[in-house]
This record gives structure tokens, C-alpha cells and sequence, in this order.
């Protein structure tokens, strides 16, 4: 859950499950993301892709966004991008 509020910065969530061996429904509740929430959340995936990942081309849905996360030293910024500014090569000037 915490990968997908990545891609919603500052929202809360909700899980419902059924725990093993419970007969009933349970609601787990997930803060929204703070700094150091995102900072080990993306180092922490960062790692993980780069020993279990491969690379590979995404092709982007029309009309869906992406964010983008750009971690420095002392914050995190996001970014919001059309899927077409995404895909295309980078601008020279």
C-alpha cells in the first residue's frame, strides 16, 4: 500500500482483509507518507529493483498521469507529467 500512495503524495488509506484464521472483515489504516516515509521507501525500492528488477520500456495508458519523485539531500520533490512528456526524448537547448 505504501508503493501506491507513492503515486498519490499526502493521501491516506484503507485496507480491508481477512487475517488468517478470523472470521471477520478487518480495516488497516495507513497514514499519508512523510519525508523520511518516502525517503527509505524509495531507497529501500531502489535496492530491491536493482538486484531483482531488468529494464524495460513502460508504455503509458492515455489520459493517466505520473509522478515523479526527485530526491535531494534535504527534501523530496514531486512532479506531475502527462504520459506524452514522460515517453518523449529530453529537450536540448
Amino acid at each position: 500500500m505504501k508503493i501506491f500512495q507513492l503515486a498519490y503524495p499526502g493521501a491516506r488509506a484503507t485496507v480491508l482483509c481477512i487475517p488468517y484464521n478470523c472470521d471477520r472483515i478487518t480495516a488497516v489504516e495507513f497514514e499519508p507518507l512523510t519525508y523520511d516515509d518516502v525517503k527509505d521507501l524509495l531507497s529501500e525500492l531502489e535496492r530491491f529493483c536493482m538486484e531483482h528488477g531488468k529494464e524495460m520500456r513502460v508504455r503509458a495508458e492515455r489520459g493517466k498521469v505520473i509522478v515523479r519523485y526527485l530526491p535531494s539531500d534535504d527534501e523530496i520533490r514531486f512532479e506531475v507529467m502527462e504520459p506524452a512528456e514522460a515517453l518523449s526524448p529530453p529537450h536540448t537547448f
